[in-house]
C-alpha cells in the first residue's frame, strides 16, 4: 500500500474556535460510513457552522474543525439535507487539502481547506 501524503508539524497556533483538545490531522483520514449500517454505531450528521474562518462539522461521534473562509461554507439550507443522516467525513491532506462530507442519501459537499483538527463529540 502506498503511503498517503502527510503534513509536517505546524508551529502556528490553532485558530480561535478550535479547542486545545482537538488533534491536528497530519495524514489523510476518514470517519464514518456514508451508507450507514442502520445501527446506533453509525456516524450521523449533527451540524455545520463557520465562524472566524473555521468550518465546524459535528457528527454524533466527533467534531471536525477546518480552516476555511466562511464565504465558502455550505449554506445552512444545504447543510440541513444532511441532518441526522449517516455520513462519512473524509479528509485528504495535500496542497491544498480537501474535506468531503458524504452521505448516500444527501449527496456530497466538498471543501478546499487549510489545516484540519478532530476532537471526539462531547
Amino acid at each position: 500500500a502506498a503511503a498517503g501524503a502527510t503534513a509536517t508539524a505546524d508551529a502556528r497556533p490553532a485558530p480561535a474556535g478550535v479547542p486545545a483538545a482537538a488533534q491536528q490531522l497530519r495524514a489523510s483520514a476518514q470517519f464514518g460510513n456514508p451508507a450507514g449500517s442502520g445501527s446506533a454505531e453509525d456516524e450521523r450528521f449533527y451540524s455545520l457552522s463557520c465562524t472566524g474562518g473555521v468550518l465546524t462539522i459535528a457528527t454524533t461521534r466527533r467534531i471536525v474543525y477546518a480552516e476555511l473562509p466562511c464565504d465558502r461554507s455550505l449554506p445552512s439550507k444545504d447543510a440541513q439535507t444532511f441532518l441526522s443522516r449517516a455520513v462519512r467525513v473524509r479528509v485528504v491532506i495535500a496542497s491544498p487539502s480537501k474535506l468531503y462530507l458524504e452521505s448516500k442519501t444527501a449527496g456530497t459537499a466538498e471543501f478546499t481547506v487549510g489545516r484540519v483538527w478532530v476532537a471526539p463529540s462531547p
